[in-house]
């Protein structure tokens, strides 16, 4: 019947809205975050990371049958663990604006997988802290960063980005704009625009300043 079926589609949209994108993300983070935060990879990432991708997985279906604190803690805590382990250089002192934004994405990416064993009933509005301040910030760190190594301009990415800052810093105000909308439903609506425009215009400024090296690259 239909309550027998409710389970699976629980479990499919928790897949679809997270696991697709986090469990790449986790694999690939391992790999590259060390690397731009100048660090050195550390080998021996394939237990670990099967066992992160299981504790995922299984807090999927825990967080399916109804135990939505429960879910989200396991994951929240296998998350924060895998990067702890996987990720050491970025909890170094210092580091330019990359690094920076590595730390406050993953940041980012665990206070909104956590949220809903922090929060239940505020759970889906600062779902957006995991969507905007975290997968959103990574991939445009991430893909800066690419795009700078395709151009053979590292040195440029390596120090004191300005545009990327202001790219941090307009993502976690569009985050937390976006996050609180649901709390003020007087003004929901004036901040699901701002929240909007503000993620517009750093997408656009990040285009501007690093979508250029992409001809470089073709050079």
């Amino acid at each position: 019947g239909v309550e027998l079926e409710l389970p699976r589609f629980r479990v499919a949209r928790l897949l679809l809205y997270q696991g697709f994108l986090l469990l790449p993300l986790l694999g690939v983070g391992a790999f590259l975050f060390p690397r731009i935060a100048g660090g050195e990879m550390r080998a021996g990432q394939v237990l670990p990371g099967l066992a992160v991708a299981s504790a995922v997985l299984v807090s999927f279906a825990i967080e399916a049958s109804g135990w939505l604190r429960a879910g989200a803690a396991v994951r929240a805590i296998a998350v924060a663990g895998y990067w702890a382990i996987s990720t050491p250089a970025l909890r170094r002192r210092g580091g330019g604006t990359m690094v920076w934004c590595l730390r406050a994405g993953c940041a980012c990416v665990v206070v909104g997988i956590a949220t809903p064993s922090l929060w239940p009933t505020g759970w889906i509005g600062l779902g957006h802290v995991l969507y905007i301040g975290g997968y959103g910030l990574l991939a445009l760190t991430v893909a800066a960063r690419v795009l700078a190594g395709h151009a053979g301009a590292l040195a440029a990415v390596g120090g004191k980005v300005v545009p990327l800052r202001w790219v941090l810093w307009l993502t976690l105000l569009a985050a937390g704009t976006r996050a609180v909308a649901d709390f003020v439903p007087k003004i929901r609506v004036s901040h699901h625009i701002y929240a909007a425009s503000l993620w517009i215009g750093l997408a656009v400024l990040w285009a501007v300043v690093f979508l250029p090296r992409a001809r470089q690259g073709e050079d």
